[in-house]
């Protein structure tokens, strides 16, 4: 296998990576607490509902955070290795990149618009009907509740957490870089620090050397 398509390979395992704790949160939300947006008392189901979701944005965020900053420490990582060994070519998978975000928070909704897809297409359908509402009650209810039937304008819907989890990616690398730059700043106040202590003794070695010539020459 080339350094390309190992490159390739490694770099969708990120994306599928990072997508999948998002992946099983939507099922875990949607067959818990999304869920009883589905019940009689109207009270109960907004209640739910709005807690489900807003739990789940916050998971999304929490995520993207989580993807973004180890992203940016391997590109942290590969740049000083790049750099240390004359490499500019050298690219390493998981790298951040912007873009990134957006790729793996849409590749977490790809379940969900395909089944959603499948019954619209198939609208009679029982167990596409079940598996909508089932595990991706989170995309289906907000729209439900105004229409009263499952629509095909849920799945824009979906684009939510992908923004979520966009900006969560940029949260963390900005937060992250600045944790790095804490460290580069310390790192360089040591180097400074021991840069000076060697001066100093080179300095105070000198000091002895002449101090010695001028013993001798009195001798």
């Amino acid at each position: 296998m080339t350094d390309k398509k190992r490159y390739v390979l490694d770099e969708i395992k990120d994306y599928c990576a990072g997508a999948a704790f998002p992946i099983i949160i939507q099922l875990v939300f949607s067959a818990t607490i999304i869920l009883f947006a589905d019940v009689p008392d109207i009270i109960i189901a907004v209640i739910a509902l709005i807690f489900g979701e807003g739990i789940l944005f916050v998971a999304y965020f929490i995520f993207g955070r989580k993807s973004g900053a180890v992203a940016y420490v391997r590109s942290v990582q590969a740049d000083k290795i790049r750099k240390d060994n004359n490499l500019p070519q050298f690219k390493k998978a998981g790298e951040y990149a912007a873009y990134k975000g957006v790729v793996m928070g849409f590749i977490s909704i790809v379940p969900y618009l395909i089944i959603h897809l499948f019954y619209c297409i198939f609208p009679d359908a029982i167990a596409l009907e079940f598996m909508v509402l089932y595990a991706f009650g989170w995309a289906i209810y907000p729209l439900k509740f105004a229409t009263g039937a499952i629509t095909a304008f849920s799945m824009l819907f979906a684009l939510l957490p992908v923004i979520v989890h966009s900006i969560g990616y940029v949260f963390g690398k900005n937060s992250e870089f600045k944790k790095q730059e804490v460290i580069r700043l310390a790192d360089e106040a040591r180097a400074a620090e021991f840069e000076q202590m060697r001066i100093e003794r080179e300095q105070r070695a000198e000091r002895q050397r002449q101090e010695a010539k001028r013993k001798n020459k009195k001798k």
